[in-house]
């Protein structure tokens, strides 16, 4: 059986994942200078999707190419939280290797508000106007820490591997292939599967715990 041992976080209205987020990246440089940059922003959206009917088959994945896009959606998922009275969470795996190239743009509009351990591990950063949070992101690396290889494999929905070349040199304008794509998908995938089966296999944990009272920590348990 499993133990989810829960971060309790704080009692604010969070009710609905609202998306899960993840960058693809192309390199530049070599060795040490090696830098990546994001050149695809891809979003799983939730909004009308409960974790506990969740299926791949029939999700609603975003792509978006440039960092403008990705900063406009998150101010309707923000926009659509507020006029329903919630906090809409999106969820990402490594979170801060992800907010880089939105870090700047968001502390702009919106005063960040972090729940880490380090200035490079967070658990939650939360975007708050006046005070109040307005929406937060959730890593859920504290969650499976073995990566989304692991979650995958437990979740049964393995993580694509092999169809995204780092090595290839792109821009926001390269185009993309199939295989590319439904690499890019699959990762924003595992995540809601992986919560999904964390639902089933706990049966004491309920969806608006996720992200809120509960953050990280699932230790498997033999039965005696």
């Amino acid at each position: 059986y499993e133990i989810l041992i829960g971060l309790v976080g704080s009692e604010m209205c969070i009710r609905d994942r609202a998306a899960i987020f993840d960058t693809e990246t192309t390199n530049i440089g070599e060795g040490a200078e090696t830098r990546a940059y994001p050149i695809l922003y891809i979003f799983n959206d939730l909004r009308d999707t409960p974790l506990e009917s969740y299926t791949p088959d029939t999700d609603d994945v975003r792509f978006y190419r440039r960092t403008s896009e990705a900063l406009a959606y998150i101010d309707v998922l923000i926009t659509y939280g507020r006029t329903r009275g919630y906090v809409p969470i999106i969820a990402a795996y490594n979170l801060m290797f992800d907010m880089q190239t939105l870090l700047l743009e968001l502390a702009q509009s919106y005063t960040i508000e972090v729940n880490a351990q380090t200035a490079s591990s967070v658990y939650t950063l939360d975007l708050c106007i006046d005070g109040n949070v307005v929406c937060r992101f959730w890593d859920t690396f504290y969650l499976e820490m073995g990566g989304l290889r692991a979650m995958g494999e437990t979740c049964g929905l393995p993580k694509a591997v092999g169809d995204w070349d780092y090595t290839l040199a792109r821009t926001p304008e390269t185009p993309l292939t199939e295989e590319e794509l439904f690499y890019a998908r699959r990762d924003v995938q595992v995540i809601p599967q992986y919560l999904q089966w964390l639902l089933r296999a706990n049966h004491w944990l309920t969806p608006d715990m996720l992200g809120c009272r509960v953050l990280l920590s699932l230790i498997h348990i033999s039965e005696p």
